[in-house]
């Protein structure tokens, strides 16, 4: 996983890239209209990752921390509620890289996750732990790349990675590593092909982001069918 998280960078620029998924995903190139920039303002997804942005800061980057905690208060107010009305659950210890677009909206569930750049997520989506000991949480938790797709009703618990430009079908249940660019299927998911997220994943300049096209090289170059 090469993108930083927003603790890492700019808070700013953070906002700005996930607002720019939004933007992207519902207009393209082309320029919002007022309708288009209503729908993306009401966004309960924008809105989710918006307190969890804000109450990640405070808590890890502003100076002095003691300051910092109680500054959290109101935006970790905004995400509980956010959680409940909208379904919409982001821990704020969770490192997540910058323009994540979460499509759709209710059961989703992202602890503490490490999750990198222009990721997207759908509905029903558990990112996690998956057990406990004696009432403690194991230090269990999913690491998921770049440009990484994950579909409708997957879960992704325990010490699992997912690659960069992987892509986890709907339904499925991640319990172990799915390499870069590998397409994850099933319960327990398997890797049926190499041929990634491409095709799901978009957000603005990817067709000029050096990543994305080196990742791109590497995928025509690889096996197009891989099982595991």
């Amino acid at each position: 996983m090469r993108g930083p998280c927003s603790c890492s960078g700019s808070l700013r620029l953070a906002v700005w890239r996930d607002i720019d998924r939004y933007v992207y995903s519902m207009c393209g190139d082309k320029r919002p209209g007022i309708g288009s920039v209503m729908l993306i303002a009401t966004s309960p997804g924008l809105w989710a990752l918006a307190s969890y942005r804000l109450t990640h800061h405070f808590i890890y980057r502003f100076q002095p921390r003691a300051l910092g905690k109680l500054l959290a208060v109101p935006s970790f107010v905004m995400s509980r509620m956010t959680a409940l009305i909208c379904g919409i659950e982001i821990e704020s210890g969770a490192h997540i890289g910058r323009g994540l677009l979460i499509n759709n909206f209710g059961g989703i569930v992202m602890g503490a996750i490490t999750m990198g750049e222009n990721c997207t997520i759908n509905q029903g989506v558990t990112l996690g732990r998956s057990s406990t000991v004696a009432g403690k949480a194991l230090n269990d938790l999913p690491t998921i790349g770049d440009r990484v797709f994950i579909g409708p009703r997957a879960i992704v618990a325990g010490p699992v990675a997912l690659g960069d430009d992987a892509s986890v079908a709907g339904g499925s249940l991640v319990t172990r590593d799915v390499p870069t660019r590998g397409v994850a299927m099933g319960v327990p998911a398997k890797v049926v092909s190499r041929e990634g997220s491409f095709h799901q994943v978009h957000y603005r300049n990817m067709d000029n982001d050096p990543l994305r096209l080196t990742a791109l090289n590497d995928d025509q170059q690889a096996e197009p069918n891989v099982t595991s």
